[in-house]
């Protein structure tokens, strides 16, 4: 009885050795962490850039990797910049430990000169346009909704 026990223990470890080193989870939950995506690497920039990108509109997901709410809207982000709705930026604070956070994040509106601007919390998406934060949102539900009115816009 021992020795099947054994071999049962082995082959499951086994098993779940291999789906992890070939990327699969066991279960259909995402388990990836921001830097799994393509896209967030691609378009990873520091705090201080915020307001330094090419692009005249723009948006700029502010996350940390520890942030519970920031992975429950991680695939929706994602597949936002994916989709190419808008360009989006990603900025880890871990990463970018100069993340100014504060409770007057509505004097960030209009902001030019990032020692201007500052966030609630994570997660947070600023909307930038010709260097300008015209928008500063904090929360997945807030940010949620809108992605959804920046996609059904563009869908128009």
């Amino acid at each position: 009885m021992t020795n099947k026990l054994s071999v049962l223990s082995s082959l499951f470890l086994i098993t779940l050795c291999s789906c992890s080193l070939s990327g699969q989870s066991l279960n259909n939950e995402s388990n990836h962490r921001f830097e799994d995506y393509q896209i967030v690497n691609d378009n990873q920039i520091n705090w201080q850039d915020v307001l330094m990108q090419e692009e005249s509109n723009y948006f700029v997901f502010v996350y940390s990797e520890t942030c519970s709410n920031c992975h429950d809207i991680q695939e929706e982000i994602v597949n936002f910049a994916v989709d190419k709705i808008m360009p989006t930026y990603f900025v880890d604070t871990k990463k970018s430990g100069d993340v100014t956070i504060s409770k007057d994040v509505d004097s960030s509106i209009g902001a030019s000169k990032m020692d201007d601007v500052s966030i609630l919390g994570t997660p947070s998406v600023l909307e930038v346009e010709d260097k300008i934060v015209i928008a500063n949102i904090a929360g997945k539900e807030n940010i949620l909704s809108l992605l959804n009115e920046k996609r059904a816009n563009k869908d128009n």
